[in-house]
């Protein structure tokens, strides 16, 4: 280790922060001048490095009014109570924001360290090691000031983060483009059967925009005024064209049933759908097959759609691999009348999950009786394989791109801990990646 790396504690080089009260009234805005942010907000798709979007947002006047502690931009957050702490999830504001008392953030002096290299630090560090509680772990700002890290000077972490940066910003880029792409087979999804654009512009003698004839032709040219939806289409209910399967936890208390090994069978949490993106690839746990089959745990088939429906109401995700899940997520395996998989993931992202959620205090949930009941258009066979056909380049480009960022990722994540501390230095890291992506 060079003269230039020492040794301090966390509290020399950052500012500990809890959170404020957010109170149920004041929540649900989704514009104001500033985020209002929950542990769930560290999950959001195109949260994975930067915190860019937010499910709740107040004006100044409101959090001045509730004296809501403000934090900088360039601070980390992360969770400080319950098992999120446990993830030791780290997210990085680039702007101005409010955090709930269940967040915490680090803001850096920034004359001994910069943001992004205080956000990269804290990522190798375990906060595990001094949270309080067994039941319900909690963080206090006192025991993270006193955690002891290697800090280099200025010079050498902007050396260091050149690297990190590079890694980190590709990912992000990756993440970027695959939401543009999901927003492309959004927007066609809601013109052809949200909006009927072709219908309309059929029924007004006008040929629809941005198709073939021979798509074009598949479009009826009227309405059936008895179930406000074009002539041959229907209302079919999802458990009727889809198998809706439920998944299953074994016994907690035996260990034996819960693997990280990679023979075993990946076993789907919400909490990993919350990472997901488009296609689920990475789990936090797995199954044995012992307990897939002693517990008749049900296996999910590639590109199945997969939807959590208790405690978060409505994340999607389209499975990558053979893989099983928890009971809190149901699939939605194909059947010979099905529609594509491609068109339910559409549909379901569309739907107002809210009209067949319930809240109480705790979370909020449905049931699998009410997802088999959900009402779907169904536009006929023809159509639906013409959609199918024509977002099914955009999906696997999404796939294709998810699967470099994993890769990135792993990375990332195998060159982090021993380039902060000094053990790795910049050659040797410039030669592994190049190694791998080459």
């Amino acid at each position: 280790m060079g003269s230039e790396w020492r040794v301090v504690t966390l509290g020399e080089i950052a500012k500990f922060r809890a959170g404020s009260a957010f109170k149920k009234e004041y929540q649900g805005e989704r514009t104001g001048e500033l985020p209002f942010l929950k542990v769930s907000d560290l999950n959001l798709p195109g949260n994975e490095y930067f915190i860019r979007f937010a499910n709740n947002w107040v004006s100044r006047d409101l959090a001045r009014d509730i004296k809501a502690t403000h934090h900088p931009k360039g601070a980390t957050v992360f969770a400080k109570i319950g098992v999120a702490l446990t993830t030791n999830r780290r997210r990085l504001l680039i702007q101005e924001s409010l955090i709930d008392n269940n967040l915490m953030s680090a803001t850096p002096d920034e004359a001994l360290v910069r943001p992004r290299y205080l956000y990269f630090l804290l990522c190798t560090v375990d906060f595990n090691v001094v949270a309080k509680g067994s039941a319900l772990p909690y963080l206090n700002a006192g025991d993270l000031k006193s955690l002891r890290v290697v800090l280099p000077g200025l010079s050498t972490q902007d050396e260091v983060l050149e690297v990190l940066e590079a890694i980190e910003d590709r990912i992000d880029n990756i993440f970027l483009v695959n939401e543009a792409l999901e927003a492309i087979a959004q927007a066609l999804f809601k013109s052809w059967f949200v909006d009927f654009d072709p219908v309309r512009a059929k029924a007004e003698g006008r040929e629809p925009e941005g198709m073939d004839a021979t798509t074009a032709a598949l479009f009826p040219a009227e309405f059936d005024s008895d179930n406000a939806l074009p002539c041959g289409w229907a209302w079919v209910k999802l458990g009727d064209v889809f198998d809706v399967g439920i998944g299953k936890t074994p016994p907690r208390k035996e260990a034996q049933w819960f693997s990280q090994s990679v023979e075993d069978v990946p076993w789907v949490s919400i909490r990993d759908m919350g990472e997901a993106g488009v296609f689920l690839m990475n789990t936090a746990e797995k199954l044995t097959t012992e307990a897939v089959t002693r517990f008749n745990v049900r296996c999910v088939p590639a590109g199945t759609v997969m939807m959590s429906f208790k405690l978060t109401v409505g994340r999607l995700a389209i499975s990558d691999g053979v893989l099983t899940t928890n009971e809190a997520i149901a699939h939605f395996k194909s059947m010979p009348e099905s529609l594509p998989q491609s068109y339910l993931y559409c549909y379901l992202k569309s739907y107002d999950m809210d009209s067949i959620a319930s809240t109480s205090s705790i979370a909020t949930a449905t049931n699998s009786k009410a997802i088999r009941g959900l009402a779907i258009t169904h536009p006929g066979d023809p159509l639906a394989l013409a959609f199918n056909d024509a977002v099914a380049p955009l999906f696997e480009r999404i796939r294709m791109q998810q699967k470099q960022a994993n890769t990135l990722s792993e990375i990332r994540d195998t060159i982090l801990p021993r380039l902060i501390s000094g053990e790795l230095r910049l050659p040797d890291v410039e030669r592994e990646v190049e190694a791998v992506t080459a």
